[in-house]
């Protein structure tokens, strides 16, 4: 009776992995070799988008202060007119002013940076994840490896003892 148990739990054992088991072990591994190189190369990827809107951003802001100093020159100059024609005059009021503009422009820039290192770190949790969704895939594989090999074993050895009792 006790063998019966065995051989039957050995088998079902076996059809289960079988069923649930996809490709075979070197198959298998070699998928998740292609989908670690595709994590690889999305956090590659990742990183290099990342950088150059980072860069971008970076340039946008030196760009805007690079401005701002050749208005307030430009002003006090006396390069700027007014739509009558008038020269602009570099009042307090216009510095404050033209300070403010540029300062709105320059907090929106760094939300739009803000948002992005955001968006970037999320995106990097998730491969990351995906990196050791594909470390515990393989462990599993492993484990059911060694698991298939201890049923064949219960399965021979229930067969040898099944063979001797005839």
């Amino acid at each position: 009776m006790i063998r019966d148990v065995r051989y039957w739990a050995a088998m079902t054992m076996l059809v289960a992995g079988t069923l649930t088991g996809g490709c075979d072990g070197p198959a298998a591994m070699e998928l998740l070799g292609v989908a670690r190189g595709a994590v690889a190369q999305a956090r590659t990827e990742l990183q290099a988008d990342h950088d150059d809107r980072l860069s971008l951003v970076k340039f946008q802001c030196r760009s805007l202060d690079t401005a701002f100093d050749a208005d307030v020159r430009l002003v006090a100059a006396g390069g700027i007119v007014t739509a009558d024609g008038e020269p602009v005059t570099l009042s307090p009021e216009w510095v404050i002013s033209a300070r403010q503009g540029y300062g709105a422009a320059r907090e929106a820039l760094v939300e739009q940076m803000l948002a992005m290192e955001a968006d970037h770190a999320v995106r990097q949790d998730n491969l990351v994840a995906a990196d050791e969704a594909i470390d515990q895939a393989g462990r599993l594989m492993l484990q059911w490896s060694l698991l298939s090999e201890s049923v064949q074993t219960l399965l021979i050895q229930a067969q040898e003892e099944s063979i001797d009792v005839e």
